[in-house]
C-alpha cells in the first residue's frame, strides 16, 4: 500500500487480507506535545476520555459494515491455537 505524502489532506487505504478488512490513515501532523502516559493527571485522563467518546458517537454515522460482538469473538477463537488453554478460558470469560 502507497500513501501520499503529508499535507496532501487525510488518506485513508483500505487493505483486504485473510484477516479481514484493515485500514490505513494518513494525516498531517497536529500541531501540540506529545506526553507520556506517567506524565498525565486526572484532569488529562477526563478531556481524553470525553474526546474518545466524541469520536466513538461521530463513527455512529459511517456507512460500514460492523460485525456483532458475537461473530467478532467467534473469529477471535478461530485464531486462537487449541494449546493456548489460558488465553481461550479467558475468551470463554469474556463470551460468558
Amino acid at each position: 500500500m502507497k500513501l501520499p505524502r503529508a499535507g496532501l489532506g487525510p488518506t485513508v487505504e483500505r487493505v483486504e487480507t485473510a484477516l479481514g478488512a484493515f485500514h490505513a490513515v494518513l494525516f498531517a501532523g497536529l500541531p501540540g506535545e506529545h506526553r507520556n502516559l506517567d506524565d498525565l493527571h486526572e484532569a488529562d485522563f477526563k478531556r481524553w476520555g470525553k474526546a474518545l467518546g466524541k469520536l466513538h458517537v461521530a463513527s455512529l454515522d459511517l456507512d460500514v459494515d460492523r460485525p456483532s460482538w458475537t461473530e467478532q469473538l467467534a473469529d477471535i477463537r478461530r485464531l486462537i491455537p487449541a494449546e493456548e488453554e489460558g488465553a481461550l478460558s479467558e475468551l470463554a470469560y469474556v463470551e460468558e
